[in-house]
Formats: structure tokens, C-alpha cells, sequence
């Protein structure tokens, strides 16, 4: 009797043992189930799509020019209309001798009108004394005031009163011809017709015992020729 009871109990807990563990793994296995998978951190490439640059407006502005009449359009050259009105001065039917205008001291003489006609076109003013001296004050700064000193008929000529100074201005727009010979030309003959049309201009541009000539010309933005020359 107490051996059947022994054999009931354990047959019991047998059944009750096994029931546990179902429950136990019933539970493991759900679980397993309802939980999220984890992301992978390595070995998985990600793309990054760059941003996209915008532009910068940054205004940029341009270099400015300023225009050279006598390097642009026609391509002028005022040398060469300098030495065209050299010519035209020696050359003119009321000259009265023929001026060197390629000796030490022509050449200071050239320099000396090329300053002041830089000076006339850049204050766009047509004078013997633009606020720099005048004509006298130029030539003992370049060391040609006792230098050019001559007798004429009754008095010395020299540098006073701007005696030895032609100035002139013309519209270059005024006497452009088709080419730059021609436009060049026009212009040196211009302005030397104005120089002895003009009886102020005229005397100082015959002196009998007068030796060396100085020429310089400027061209302004504008289109105006500025003209200078000196004699000693």
C-alpha cells in the first residue's frame, strides 16, 4: 500500500516537472520573438549625400581703364605729332631760320614741354602757369634760364614773360581723319597754322638768333590735344 502511494506521488511530480520546463521554455521562445532586432554598427557602408554649395554672389568690379587717346581708336602717337610740328615749324613759309631740335639742350627743351603739357591737359586748362610757375619758373628748374638768353634787334630775349613759350589746345574729334597718318598730321598742322596766325606766337617762334626747338604734346581723355614749344 505505502509502495503504490510512493509510485502515485512520483508519477505526480514527474508530471508536474515537465510542465514547468514547457512553461519555462513556452516563455523563452515568446520572447525571443517580440524583441527587436539590433542594427548592425559595423561593417555596414553608409552614404552621405553632400550638401549642396550655394553660390556666392560676390560682386566683382572691374579694373578701371583709364583711356589713352594716343594708344587707342586710331593709335595716335604723339612723338610722332611731336615731330611733325617740329617740322612744320622749320618748314613754314614765315620761319626766318631753322631750329636744332636734336641737341642736348633741344632735348631739355622737349622735356621741359612735355611736363607742361601733361600739366595743361590734366587740369584741362590752356596756360603758361597752371599753378606750377610759369614758363620762366620751368626753365630755371631744368637749368636753361641763362642758357637761353639771346640778343633780338633792341632787347634780350629770354624766358620772362613766358617770351620763349607757344601754347595751344585743339579738339582732337575736330581733325581725326581716316587713318592715324592723316589724324596726326591734321593735328601738327593745325596747331602750328595757330601758332603763326598768332602775332604773339609767331614772334616767338621767328626769333633770328634763336638755335634749339622743344616740342611736347598731351592728348586728354576727352579728345583734347595739348601742345607746348619752347625755343632757346
Amino acid at each position: 500500500m505505502r509502495t503504490s502511494l510512493q509510485a502515485a506521488i512520483g508519477i505526480i511530480m514527474v508530471f508536474m516537472l515537465v510542465g514547468s520546463i514547457g512553461l519555462l521554455l513556452g516563455g523563452m521562445l515568446g520572447s525571443s520573438e517580440n524583441s527587436p532586432a539590433e542594427t548592425p554598427t559595423e561593417g555596414v557602408e553608409t552614404t552621405t549625400q553632400p550638401a549642396t554649395a550655394t553660390p556666392s554672389m560676390t560682386a566683382t568690379s572691374s579694373p578701371t581703364v583709364t583711356p589713352d587717346l594716343a594708344s587707342t581708336e586710331q593709335n595716335l602717337s604723339t612723338d610722332h605729332i611731336e615731330s611733325l610740328i617740329k617740322s612744320n615749324i622749320n618748314d613754314h613759309p614765315d620761319s626766318v631760320t631753322t631750329l636744332s631740335t636734336d641737341t642736348t639742350t633741344a632735348v631739355k627743351l622737349d622735356n621741359l614741354s612735355k611736363n607742361h603739357s601733361n600739366t595743361m591737359s590734366q587740369s584741362a586748362t590752356v596756360s603758361h602757369d597752371v599753378g606750377y610757375g610759369n614758363s620762366e619758373t620751368r626753365y630755371r628748374n631744368a637749368d636753361l634760364y641763362e642758357r637761353c638768353q639771346f640778343k633780338e634787334q633792341k632787347y634780350i630775349a629770354n624766358a620772362k614773360r613766358n617770351r620763349l613759350e607757344s601754347i595751344d589746345r585743339l579738339n582732337l574729334n575736330e581733325y581725326r581723319g581716316e587713318t592715324a597718318e592723316i589724324t596726326e598730321q591734321n593735328v601738327a598742322d593745325t596747331i602750328v597754322d595757330s601758332w603763326f596766325n598768332s602775332f604773339t606766337y609767331r614772334d616767338r617762334l621767328r626769333y633770328e638768333n634763336a638755335e634749339h626747338l622743344g616740342v611736347g604734346v598731351s592728348i586728354s581723355e576727352d579728345g583734347q590735344v595739348y601742345a607746348t614749344a619752347t625755343v632757346c
